[in-house]
Order: C-alpha cells, then sequence, then structure tokens
C-alpha cells in the first residue's frame, strides 16, 4: 500500500488539486459573470425597488404588425413588426419579481430601443429606459420627452383597458413609438406569464372623419361601434386622439369603461390618420384651411378657396417651416419651402388625387402633403362630388 502511494500519490494528490480547481473555479466562474451581468445591467435593476440580481429569460418573441407612427397605412411599408431583443428575469435574493423587456420600436425613426421593467406582483410597468434610438435628438423634438412623460411609466398597469401614452406636442410620433413599445410589451408578457389582457365587448363597425364644420375642429373623426352584451349601437365623435367626445346617435353614453375601449380600438385602427386634419372653414368665403404634420414640428398649414360649384379647388396659399432644402439634404435640388408642397397641390389642380412625391422630401414632407390632399379630396366630396 505504501509502495502504491508512494508510487500514485502525486499523481493522486495533482489529480485532486485539479478536480478541486475545476470545481471551485468552475463556481467562482460563474459567480463573477453572474456579477458582470449584474454590473452589465444594473440600470435593469434600478428600475425596481429591490432588486439584486438578474439573468437572461428565454423565451418566444410574439410576432405583431404594428403602424408606423405618421403613416397612413396606405403602403405595405406604412408596417413594421417590433422586434424583441432581449429578455430578463428579476430578483431579489432568490425570488423572480420582475422582468425586463429590450424592445426595438419605431417612432419617428426606425431601431427605438426601449427596455420595460414589469413587476410580476403588480402586472404593471415600473419604469422605461431608452437603449438608444435614431430620433431628431433635440430640445424641439426628442428632447421634449421630459420627467413628465417619463413619470408615465411608473407603475402604469396592464389591466388598463385604454393602455396608451399621452403624447408631447412637437415629439408625437416618438411618442407613439414609446406606446407601441409598451403594447408590444404587455402582449410578450401576456404570453410569457399567462397573463389576461382586459376587453370590452365591442366592435368598431366604422370609423372616418368628420366632415361637419360646426364639430370638425373639436371632434375629427366619427365612430359607429357595437358594444356590450346587449349589442348596443351608436355613433360617436371622437377627439383627434380618439378619445370619445360626444354622441351622434344612440340613446346615451356608454360607461367609462367602454369609452377607453372605443379610444384602444379606434387608435389602432388604420381607417384614418391623425397626421391631417381640419382647422375651419368659412362656408360664406369657401375657405377651408388645414394642417398635416411634416418633417419639424411646425404643421403646414394650407389654406384652400373651394370653387364656387363646390366641386373642386380655385386657389390655394401654403405656410410651411419645412426643411428638406437644407444642406443635410444632398437628394433634394429644388427649391425652398413651400416648393414641394406647391408641388403637390399643383398636380391636385391638375385633377390629380393621388398625387406623386418629390425626390429628396419623400419620407415626411411628401407624405404628409398627399394625406392632407386625401382628406381635402374626400371633403370636397361631401360638398359636391370631389375632383
Amino acid at each position: 500500500m505504501k509502495n502504491f502511494i508512494g508510487k500514485y500519490g502525486v499523481t493522486f494528490g495533482l489529480s485532486a488539486l485539479l478536480v478541486l480547481i475545476f470545481v471551485f473555479g468552475g463556481i467562482y466562474s460563474r459567480y463573477m459573470t453572474k456579477q458582470i451581468d449584474v454590473h452589465a445591467y444594473e440600470s435593469y435593476l434600478e428600475m425596481f425597488s429591490s432588486a439584486t440580481d438578474i439573468e437572461v429569460f428565454e423565451t418566444e418573441a410574439v410576432e405583431l404588425s404594428y403602424l408606423k407612427p405618421g403613416k397612413t397605412g396606405q403602403n405595405d411599408d406604412d408596417y413594421f413588426t417590433p422586434v424583441l431583443n432581449a429578455s430578463y428575469k428579476v430578483y431579489e435574493d432568490d425570488e423572480e419579481i420582475g422582468v425586463v423587456y429590450v424592445v426595438i420600436s419605431h417612432g419617428n425613426a426606425e431601431n427605438m430601443m426601449l427596455a420595460f421593467a414589469i413587476s410580476e406582483a403588480t402586472d404593471s410597468i415600473v419604469g422605461v429606459e431608452v437603449i438608444s434610438h435614431g430620433e431628431t435628438n433635440s430640445p424641439q423634438y426628442f428632447g421634449k420627452l421630459d420627467a413628465t412623460f417619463y413619470s408615465q411609466f411608473d407603475d402604469k398597469p396592464f389591466d388598463d383597458i385604454d393602455f396608451s401614452v399621452d403624447a408631447v406636442a412637437g415629439a408625437t410620433n416618438s411618442s407613439k413609438g414609446f406606446e407601441i413599445g409598451m403594447d408590444f410589451a404587455r402582449e410578450q408578457y401576456a404570453h410569457d406569464f399567462g397573463f389576461e389582457i382586459p376587453s370590452v365587448i365591442i366592435t368598431l363597425n366604422s370609423l372616418d372623419y368628420n366632415f361637419d364644420p360646426a364639430t370638425f375642429v373639436d371632434y375629427p373623426f366619427v365612430a359607429d361601434v357595437t358594444y356590450g352584451e346587449t349589442s348596443t349601437n351608436i355613433v360617436c365623435y371622437l377627439t383627434s386622439d380618439f378619445s370619445y367626445g360626444d354622441l351622434v346617435s344612440g340613446s346615451e353614453a356608454p360607461d367609462a369603461n367602454t369609452q377607453a375601449a372605443i379610444k384602444a380600438i379606434a387608435g389602432k385602427s388604420t381607417a384614418v390618420s391623425s397626421s391631417s386634419y381640419f382647422v375651419s372653414y368659412d362656408e360664406t368665403t369657401r375657405t377651408l384651411v388645414m394642417e398635416t404634420k411634416g418633417y419639424v414640428a411646425t404643421p403646414i398649414r394650407v389654406t384652400i378657396v373651394v370653387n364656387s360649384t363646390l366641386n373642386g379647388i380655385e386657389s390655394y396659399t401654403v405656410v410651411s417651416s419645412e426643411s428638406y432644402a437644407d444642406e443635410y439634404n444632398d437628394e433634394y435640388t429644388g427649391g425652398q419651402a413651400p416648393a414641394v408642397e406647391n408641388n403637390l397641390m399643383d398636380q391636385y389642380l391638375a385633377g390629380s388625387v393621388e398625387v406623386d412625391a418629390v425626390a429628396g422630401a419623400s419620407l415626411k414632407t411628401s407624405p404628409a402633403m398627399q394625406s392632407l390632399i386625401r382628406l381635402l379630396d374626400q371633403f370636397i366630396d361631401q360638398l359636391n362630388g370631389g375632383a
């Protein structure tokens, strides 16, 4: 035995030492990796009041399509599918307390990457973090999303029927990008944790623009809705953010939950666009004022005189602060604003409703004017037949 130990003892000793190094080294390695992960995602942990640990959460992403902010739904590329970039489970010591979804949404530009922290105890968002974005990062645009805007995501419950974000003027499309990302995160959470998204029995039969000059400023849209177990039918006005406004027809106003459901379902519809709208109409002078949201924060304003037979337009004037002629835009070779707007209005005057975009101004300004012209033609159609 002594000979055996003497002969092989060193070998066994080295083997045992290697085993110990392997075991404790593996534990140490996993511990250090864990600590590195915690450090790397410390900002995610800070969105929870008591989180101590975080780990990667493997899950299958839901597939949903959304209308890009500012688009009208006229073309297939007006839609996009958010991407679940990453997901993490969050712990307080050994107890799982929440999840973080990193979602790639679409604001005024693509690739808006947002992290949503969600409490499993309350089924609510407890924080949001902007990882990266391609928005215009200036005080006039993305910089307008201040602490008040971000406070909307503190303890925002998933069981809200009106699950939306209050947009900030000047950063409307960016605000919508947050709302889309938030909605996608809720759908992903429902998929992963069995959460049941609340709903009201409701059918949106139709959603259209309001062409009545007496009411279209306050209520740009009209919705025909059937709701409830008794299939109550109403036609109602909606505000610019699709909130319930007033009854057009029906016996009584719906309750608060149904009003919230109307806003939610109308807000996701592609039947209308809030990018173009009426400002006023003077029946005596036949002067119609409209606005549309282009590239800059200040809307494009078009003042139109309808002809005496009410089946076309007599003249127009555009006031615009669009920036397509700036030095950054090498693709545009025309004149200063409102050259593009005038170009599209001239096409309409010549008898075309589906006017052609102008090269170099086809991303924002041209689509905005195309949206305005489609709405204008529908208004004239309501008057007397359209162009």
